[in-house]
């Protein structure tokens, strides 16, 4: 396997810090992509616990966050940002390498 990088950004790293313990034991954060959203590509979130034999792992301070290795390789040097504003808080995928991006920044084109 290659090896793949995205930046877990502090405000991520927190953020799973004071959600996990709370999840079962071995808990992460899953990213996962699907054809769609106003751009191309939809993000979505989710805690899990449950490591598949072609995801890769993103380690920071003790805290996981897993894609499978076909992801991984589609948003090489992506950053993970946990995003607060008036209305939500929410994570924010920052996919560097994107052709356009909506602006919510749920989907993205490549």
């Amino acid at each position: 396997m290659e090896n793949f990088s995205i930046k877990i950004n502090s405000t991520a790293v927190n953020r799973l810090k004071s959600v996990l313990p709370s999840k079962e034991a071995g808990s992460f954060l899953r990213i996962e992509v699907e054809a769609g959203g106003c751009s191309g590509f939809s993000v979505s979130y989710k805690i899990d616990n449950v490591i598949m034999p072609d995801d890769v792992i993103f380690k920071q301070d003790n805290i996981q966050v897993v894609m499978n290795q076909l992801l991984a390789e589609f948003i090489e040097d992506a950053e993970l940002y946990f995003k607060t504003d008036i209305l939500s808080s929410y994570f924010y995928l920052d996919v560097k390498t994107a052709t356009a991006k909506c602006s919510c920044g749920s989907s993205f084109a490549k």
